[in-house]
């Protein structure tokens, strides 16, 4: 996220073995980790970081955890067993500043509370990589993301997209199993079927 600080030493992504193996590095020198985000990644990451020794916080932007895999009553049973796992959980906290020198030594929310700590982990949703495509002329989306139809063509119909880059009737997906779906989609297309695309589990 576009926030003040956020490139300061401590805070990071995980998108590579390197950028864990800097995470785990980290920790052994850190007291107190935040991880933003409520999605299924980052309470991973929030367990992971707790079985690490540290003092764990999970940011949560939205009102509730895991908000496109639960409803509002299972978020609940979710959350109190979070806590009880002596995980803290903010929710309805959005990021807008980290402090701190060149280090972080904590994070600022938009109602002016403060959090100490000196890590943050950034899983926060899913961007779509969609610069190619873009340049290309290719249609996308208000929020972001290469529009395909249910074929999973493009606006340029030799051009398929799969993955996490692809939006399909304005949903972008941060799982794997839509990916495995959309693959096998386009393959049996490639090969003369007429195969629309299902989502298939998003558990």
């Amino acid at each position: 996220p576009s926030v003040h600080g956020i490139q300061k030493q401590g805070v990071f992504v995980y998108r590579t073995a390197d950028d864990l193996e800097h995470i785990v590095t980290s920790a052994r020198k850190a007291r107190t980790c935040a991880v933003l985000g409520g999605g299924l990644s980052a309470l991973e990451v929030a367990g992971a970081v707790s079985e690490l020794g540290l003092l764990t916080h999970i940011v949560q932007p939205e009102n509730q955890l895991l908000s496109a895999h639960l409803d509002r009553a299972g978020s609940q049973t979710l959350l109190r067993r979070i806590r009880d796992l002596g995980v803290n959980v903010h929710l309805s906290k959005t990021l807008t500043e980290v402090r701190g020198e060149s280090h972080i030594q904590g994070i600022v929310f938009d109602d002016g509370t403060t959090l100490d700590c000196d890590m943050l982990i950034i899983s926060d949703g899913i961007r779509s990589r969609d610069e190619l495509a873009r340049q290309a002329g290719i249609t996308i989306g208000e929020q972001g993301g290469i529009e395909v139809n249910d074929r999973l063509q493009t606006s340029d119909s030799r051009i398929f997209a799969i993955g996490e880059c692809a939006l399909h009737s304005g949903t972008k997906f941060g799982v794997t199993a839509p990916g495995y779906a959309m693959a096998e989609t386009v393959a049996a297309n490639f090969c003369g079927d007429s195969r629309p695309f299902e989502y298939g589990d998003l558990s």
